[in-house]
């Protein structure tokens, strides 16, 4: 058996690009949620994982359980009930000890640190009219809080390697080769800027610490995230001028950039759900499925959380790009190792 030929029997635990080209929507929205004070609709930017005791969970922007449509944007929890509908569960994230910094708290992400700690990662900022949101995170022993909220913002705006950031959307991170790799989007200027950015910061210890590394080829912008597919690969998906982009690597920050799926992967369809905004889109791999969790909007109403889903076709390798030189180093190990053992069996045999 050669190199290639193993290569190949790696590649089939690969998810074939092109099937998540085609997407069906649920319908109607999976998650809603309501200001007290009024009918007027807040549940935005979805982030959805599973628990440690199997469960799915969702982190989302919520209204204000105390002031109403008067008060601030919150990170919330829902979950699953017996009949497997999201419902809002409880408020984890609100207030502010950064000096009001963060009292408005928007498109969160969940995770679990190494060290056991449950860690939300979410912007900040203090007043929508600015909208002048930098990286914060808080940290809590568990999944349901209470939180420590921190005092200072974990990625600054200002200048970032020569790029004058001003507000910043969007965070989610991957692991790989014992780092955290973050990506989001930086925008030069608010609520008209001449120039988006995507952004990368890397951390090496559990998420606490992060070092900016200014623009990375990563499409996640606008407002879109980065997720580790069930292949061990890297799936960008980002709201464009056209709908949703989705594109894969094999490393988080490659110097070539994500192969891309042709545009766009899902297109908005309008009144009722997708009037004014189709966004914030996220992927979830489960069960030989791939789903698209996003938001909805009509700015009438409010905004409500969606989701499409497809199956997942495995084989095959794609993407084109994909081969044993620039694999993780793990499978690149098994490999060789898988050679070298053909390789003596081979001698052995020729001896005998």
């Amino acid at each position: 058996m050669s190199l290639m030929m193993t290569a190949n029997v790696v590649a089939q635990s690969l998810i074939y690009f092109e099937s998540l080209q085609n997407w069906q929507r649920q319908g109607g929205p999976v998650l809603q949620d309501y200001e007290f004070d009024s009918h007027y609709q807040v549940a935005a930017d979805p982030h959805v994982f599973r628990t440690q005791d199997g469960e799915l969970k969702m982190v989302y922007t919520g209204p204000d359980p105390v002031l109403g449509s008067n008060g601030h944007a919150t990170i919330k929890l829902a979950s699953l009930d017996s009949n497997n509908q999201w419902l809002p569960d409880t408020e984890l994230l609100m207030g502010s000890e950064a000096h009001n910094l963060d009292l408005n708290k928007e498109t969160s992400f969940y995770r679990l640190s190494d060290s056991g700690k449950h860690q939300i990662y979410y912007i900040g900022y203090q007043s929508g009219s600015e909208y002048i949101s930098q990286i914060f995170m808080a940290e809590a022993n568990e999944l349901e809080g209470p939180y420590t909220l921190p005092s200072a913002p974990l990625i600054n705006t200002g200048d970032t390697i020569g790029f004058p950031v001003r507000t910043i959307t969007s965070p989610s991170i991957v692991a790989y080769d014992n780092r955290l790799y973050m990506v989001y989007c930086a925008w030069n200027d608010f609520p008209y800027p001449t120039e988006v950015q995507v952004h990368g910061a890397i951390s090496e210890d559990d998420g606490h610490n992060w070092q900016p590394v200014g623009e990375v080829n990563v499409p996640v912008c606008m407002e879109g995230a980065l997720t580790t597919g069930p292949d061990g690969l890297f799936y960008a998906v980002a709201s464009t001028n056209h709908g949703f982009s989705i594109g894969r690597s094999a490393q988080p920050f490659p110097e070539t950039g994500y192969d891309m799926l042709p545009e766009p992967v899902m297109t908005a369809t309008g009144a009722p759900w997708e009037v004014d905004e189709m966004n914030t889109p996220q992927l979830f791999f489960e069960d030989g499925r791939a789903y698209l969790y996003y938001s909805g909007a009509d700015y009438l109403s409010g905004w409500w959380i969606m989701r499409a889903d497809t199956g997942l076709v495995m084989g095959g390798m794609q993407p084109q790009s994909v081969n044993v030189w620039n694999l993780p180093v793990t499978i690149v190990v098994i490999l060789l190792c898988g050679l070298i053992g053909l390789l003596f069996l081979s001698q052995s045999r020729a001896n005998s």
